[in-house]
């Protein structure tokens, strides 16, 4: 965890990105709004039986504030993204799995005021709020687009949510036969591939990846395009699940990182539910979470260190 002044700078900045405000009632607004978003979505999803009670309600606040809370905690408490330098007063970032609020996109301008940044969200529900969230704050130049990111266009994608009365925990993901979770709410939204949101000859400073499973299928496409080379360096969740999701290997992805000139500088897995732990991983050890058979949440931060 960063020091304290540190922490105190990072979550006054969270509330004074933009048009002024304060940290906490930033946090409520996000709250509200985000819990207004999935109950609209849910009612259309699920038609006329889509009216939620004050149970269901409540368990809508209960489940997004617990995320949220952990999303605040990671990125602007905990400082999840410190090992990100900025190299010039304009880097080019690529967020790939937006969030609630645009928090982490509001860190990035917090640590580059001039930041170029482009966000992708899946989830419609989410990427109003952070269009809204932006566009209060006088941000409307982070541009945010409510597209799946795939390694194949054929088609739409089938976006799974998990919400009241379908669980507790948030993860959406991009459905695949062996993911596919019947209990859940299904919303179909557009795909886009990484690529081409990467200009040609287009210096990224950062590339940061959360997508619940498909940054196999993404990292492969985005190597085999040739545009890895134009990626300075990579913050990913990589989602270790051999029983539900084999076909996204840590081998590969290790392998394609190797080939791509990348070196992993620091990484740890995260641990239990809520507010949860985080426990670092030896260099050396990492191929050793391909043998797990349960899943993990694999973060880490890869440098480029040879060019291509």
């Amino acid at each position: 965890m960063a020091n304290a002044l540190e922490v105190v700078k990072s979550i006054k900045a969270f509330g004074g990105t933009g048009r002024l405000s304060n940290p906490i009632g930033e946090l409520a607004w996000v709250l509200q709004q985000t819990v207004r978003e999935d109950c609209a979505q849910a009612k259309q999803i699920l038609g006329d039986t889509g009216n939620q009670g004050l149970i269901e309600n409540s368990m809508f606040y209960v489940q997004r504030m617990i995320e949220i809370g952990y999303i605040f905690t990671e990125v602007f408490v905990r400082d999840e993204y410190k090992n990100w330098q900025p190299k010039s007063d304009t880097p080019r970032i690529i967020d790939l799995g937006g969030d609630p609020g645009a928090m982490s996109a509001l860190y990035w301008r917090y640590r580059a005021p001039n930041a170029q940044i482009t966000v992708i969200e899946a989830n419609p529900a989410t990427f109003n709020v952070m269009r809204k969230n932006l566009a209060r704050r006088g941000l409307e130049d982070i541009q945010v687009i409510n597209a799946a990111v795939a390694g194949e266009i054929d088609g739409d994608a089938t976006l799974y949510l998990h919400r009241p009365r379908k669980g507790y925990h948030t993860q959406d993901y991009v459905g695949k036969q062996s993911m596919t979770d019947s209990d859940a709410f299904t919303v179909t939204v557009p795909k886009v591939k990484l690529s081409t949101l990467i200009k040609e000859k287009e210096h990224i400073d950062l590339l940061k990846m959360d997508i619940e499973g498909s940054e196999g299928d993404v990292m492969c496409e985005l190597a085999q395009s040739g545009k890895l080379g134009q990626v300075d360096q990579i913050i990913m969740e990589f989602h270790h699940d051999p029983v539900t999701n084999p076909e996204n290997s840590l081998i590969k992805m290790l392998n394609i990182l190797r080939i791509g000139g990348f070196t992993i500088e620091e990484a740890h897995i995260t641990i239990g539910k809520g507010i949860r732990n985080k426990k670092k991983v030896l260099l050396n050890n990492i191929e050793d979470i391909a043998n797990i058979n349960s899943k993990v949440f694999l973060t880490f931060s890869a440098i480029r260190t040879q060019k291509k």
